[in-house]
């Protein structure tokens, strides 16, 4: 641990917000697959959930990449503009999720952890008590897994 104090703060973000492009990325393409296959039982709040949903994750996605493996030490303005995405994409796909888990008809297993990710994101932000700009999408990471774990499990009990 005293290596990590003895590095400036952005450093140390990085550590911590580079790995989180992984599942950002995982979810954002599972997200698409979900919508394809589930697109005719959305209702236009659904269709433009998934759209609000997709928007935000691929503009965090961009966020992260100049907020943490561009960072403040090659450009301050990039690293700014990343800073601003990420925080604007992650409410954004918060949104996008909550909605998109109160619009939809039918499966009813996956709309409470969508309609509670804004609150659920704010608990886990809340017990983490650390300043990460990407928690929500950590949180939303989480939520959106447990959503296809439940969704794996239901296809496989119907076979």
């Amino acid at each position: 641990m005293a290596g990590l104090l003895a590095h400036a703060p952005y450093q140390v973000n990085a550590v911590y917000g580079r790995p989180l492009l992984i599942p950002l990325l995982l979810v954002l393409a599972g997200v698409t697959i979900w919508s394809r296959t589930l697109g005719a039982r959305y209702s236009r709040w659904g269709r433009s959930a998934v759209a609000l949903t997709l928007a935000g994750l691929g503009l965090s996605g961009l966020g992260l990449i100049g907020d943490y493996w561009i960072g403040e030490s090659r450009s301050v303005q990039l690293w700014r503009l990343g800073f601003l995405c990420d925080i604007l994409g992650g409410s954004t796909a918060l949104v996008g999720s909550t909605v998109l888990g109160v619009a939809p008809r039918g499966a009813p297993w996956w709309r409470v952890g969508l309609a509670g990710s804004i609150p659920l994101t704010a608990a886990l932000a809340f017990v983490m008590n650390g300043y990460v700009p990407s928690f929500p999408i950590a949180g939303l990471c989480l939520v959106w897994g447990a959503t296809f774990a439940a969704g794996l499990q239901e296809l496989r009990g119907s076979r």
